[in-house]
């Protein structure tokens, strides 16, 4: 018996639409931050007297920088920087002292390989209350 090509049309579509509903949730990073006391602020064009004290990737395109005790920042890339959530250290080239937008981070993961991973924007991590 012949099928339908319309009828085909119809369970492909279904079978996608059930694959789409069943990935992590789009701000899954926004839960992570909010998890450890976080919430994000306002957009900054650059963290001036950069440095990193630690960080986390929170998905491929987040990453929150510390810098300092209560001094954390929110890194996104334009598109998704591969090997971020197994970085093991990250590098920087800021010869102005400031991080901004478009300057790269390189990310380092096993065997000293990298990519770099150009920034889309910063904004500043507020302290959750209550």
């Amino acid at each position: 018996m012949p099928r339908h090509p319309l009828a085909l049309a119809l369970v492909a579509a279904a079978s996608l639409g059930a694959c789409a509903g069943t990935g992590p949730a789009a701000n899954e990073w926004a839960d992570q931050l909010r998890a450890d006391g976080w919430k994000p602020g306002a957009t900054v064009p650059s963290i001036p007297d950069f440095r990193i004290d630690g960080f986390k990737a929170l998905d491929a395109s987040h990453l929150v920088i510390y810098g300092g005790v209560d001094r954390r920042h929110l890194i996104t890339f334009g598109s998704p920087c591969s090997g971020l959530l197994f970085a093991q250290r990250l590098g920087y080239s800021v010869p102005s002292g400031s991080l901004g937008r478009l300057d790269r981070l390189m990310v380092f993961g096993h065997q000293g390989i990298h990519v770099e991973c150009v920034i889309d924007s910063i904004q500043s991590l507020e302290k959750v209350t209550g």
